[in-house]
């Protein structure tokens, strides 16, 4: 009984999902703009400000400015700037803002509430149920990455999870395909294209605000799920249980990576990455001397990192996303630049000196984002400098670094075995490992 009950305050707490701050957006084919006519409150935000960034003000913020607007009615329109700067200052430093989510996924976990309800009713065929429910969390999901073009594997250099491909995989199979001759109904093909309302030119950052907001919703219906998954034992048959484990194992837990990859997946536009990995093969590692500056693609990349710098300050400051995509989304253009720079040092042909070089051009690319005022990122740095000094590490250690680093892929690892000057036994035995 009290499992029930606990289920029941569950199923409100995920309907009432509704009430998270919502915006419509343009990432399905029947959105309708919101027509502003003879609405004065929204021709204030015509060309400047954001209405809904002033959700999360109190009145206690907002008291000086409107007690200025009503000293003074002159002084409305420098008011209104004022209060829109300060808003927009304020929505950088907030830590905890409402998830911007599309009306889709409100959708999606109010049906997951259903669902619910019906496993809680129809006890008996309880697992039936819930596949109906691992099938439209796969639909959603394949949706969404779809949308965006992403593939576990569409990134030179990046590193996925074994359970991340396996999604991916899981997911594209579940897209409908209607019988014409079993149903006697036309055939109705499921493509998945995203609105022509959505701007992905360079000037939109690639559509950057309708992926921030996907990931946002998919994250969203990830949280939601975990809600509910210390009940859900409790309405499903003991024989189901590993699969259940399985279910969260390997597609609910693996989002955090997706959500990564979505942000990649802009990165990789601003700064393609087999555009800086094959500038990087060009570099002679093998060199015998060890230059005083930096090598060619390190401007590359700090001309790319100044213009999206400059480009992403500008969105920032008319949007309506929380400082926990900005931080997100330069946490993710680090992480693409070091898988860059992995995948380029990754060379069978390297000489001490040149491995010196590689030290090098990465203290210069943490300049380059020191300059930018990009904080709370150094620590991403470290998967590129592990990698670097894993060069002189002894013999012995080498098999277990091998073994125990897999955030390198195989063939970074393989080539940084054969690149290294460790005795034939040594390189012998950690070649072994990585061929298991």
């Amino acid at each position: 009984m009290n499992d029930i009950t606990d289920m029941n305050g569950i199923i409100k707490k995920i309907s009432s999902a509704s009430r998270v701050v919502t915006f419509e957006s343009p990432l399905t084919a029947s959105f309708t703009p919101i027509t502003t006519k003879g609405n004065k409150f929204f021709e204030n935000y015509a060309t400047r400000g954001n209405p809904f960034i002033t959700t999360n003000v109190s009145e206690e913020d907002d008291a000086e400015p409107i007690n200025k607007r009503n000293s003074a009615d002159t002084d409305i329109d420098d008011t209104n700037d004022n209060l829109n700067a300060t808003l927009n200052t304020r929505r950088r430093r907030e830590s905890s803002v409402s998830p911007l989510l599309t009306t889709t996924t409100i959708n999606v976990v109010k049906m997951i509430a259903r669902y619910l309800e019906m496993m809680t009713v129809l006890s008996h065929i309880s697992w039936d149920v819930f596949q109906g429910l691992i099938q439209l969390y796969q639909l959603y999901f394949h949706t969404i990455i779809s949308f965006f073009n992403l593939s576990a594997s569409n990134i030179p250099g990046s590193r996925v999870e074994p359970e991340v491909k396996k999604l991916f995989e899981e997911c594209s199979t579940v897209v409908p395909m209607v019988d014409a001759k079993a149903l006697t109904l036309p055939r109705y093909n499921y493509g998945i294209k995203l609105s022509p309302k959505v701007d992905t030119q360079p000037s939109a950052l690639y559509g950057l605000p309708a992926m921030a907001v996907a990931a946002e919703s998919l994250f969203f219906v990830k949280q939601s799920l975990d809600l509910i998954q210390p009940h859900l034992p409790g309405f499903l048959p003991k024989t189901h249980q590993q699969a259940l484990n399985t279910f969260y194992a390997s597609s609910v837990n693996s989002i955090p990576q997706v959500h990564l990859l979505l942000f990649k997946g802009i990165c990789n536009k601003f700064i393609p990455a087999q555009t800086i990995i094959s500038e990087m093969q060009n570099v002679n590692w093998r060199t015998k001397d060890i230059p005083m500056h930096h090598s060619p693609y390190v401007t590359t990349l700090k001309k790319a990192l100044t213009e999206f710098s400059k480009k992403f300050t500008a969105f920032l400051d008319n949007s309506g996303l929380s400082s926990k995509i900005e931080d997100q989304m330069w946490s993710s253009m680090i992480s693409h630049v070091c898988d860059c720079m992995v995948e380029g040092f990754a060379t069978p042909n390297c000489t001490p000196e040149g491995r010196a070089m590689m030290g090098i051009d990465l203290r210069n690319v943490e300049n380059i984002i020191d300059s930018l005022k990009i904080t709370d990122v150094k620590h991403i740095f470290q998967v590129v400098d592990v990698y670097i000094k894993a060069f002189y590490m002894p013999n012995e250690e080498l098999e277990e670094w091998i073994r125990s680093h897999t955030e390198y892929t195989p063939s970074q690892r393989s080539n940084l075995i054969n690149a290294g000057e460790w005795e034939v036994n040594a390189k012998k035995k950690a070649l072994r490992v990585l061929n298991k």
